[in-house]
């Protein structure tokens, strides 16, 4: 659940039991878009860092910068401020398609980019 008030992720079980949130002393500026991909993931917009960042669901998370954290998972972040492929100004909502692809909208570079699981980029469209 994107908690855009108090600038975190909250993550829970489909059980609906809190597992952890993931938040501004993890270096992540303001969430917006929050989605989940098929194997479980977790998908998150940062509109303020201009960023995209890709979460386990089963382990802690330190500052997301493809590291593998003590437990052995992975995070991924890319983009950053501008007007080249893979950059956003402003990135707010976020889909993960049943093919992977994530789907990102960057609204004040008025298009959707498209992304693989593993934060290279794929193609963009207008909107």
């Amino acid at each position: 659940v994107a908690d855009w008030g108090n600038r975190r992720v909250e993550m829970f079980s489909r059980q609906g039991e809190h597992i952890r949130h993931v938040g501004v002393r993890d270096g992540m500026g303001e969430v917006h878009g929050v989605a989940v991909a098929p194997d479980g993931k977790v998908v998150v917009t940062d509109w303020v860092n201009h960023e995209v960042t890709i979460l386990q669901t089963d382990a802690d998370v330190s500052y997301p910068v493809r590291e593998v954290t003590a437990s052995g998972s992975s995070t991924i972040k890319f983009g950053g401020r501008g007007s080249d492929p893979g950059k956003f100004i402003t990135p707010r909502g976020v889909l993960v398609s049943y093919d992977n692809e994530i789907f990102v909208s960057d609204m004040d570079n008025k298009r959707v980019q498209v992304f693989s699981m593993d934060g290279v980029y794929l193609r963009e469209f207008p909107t």
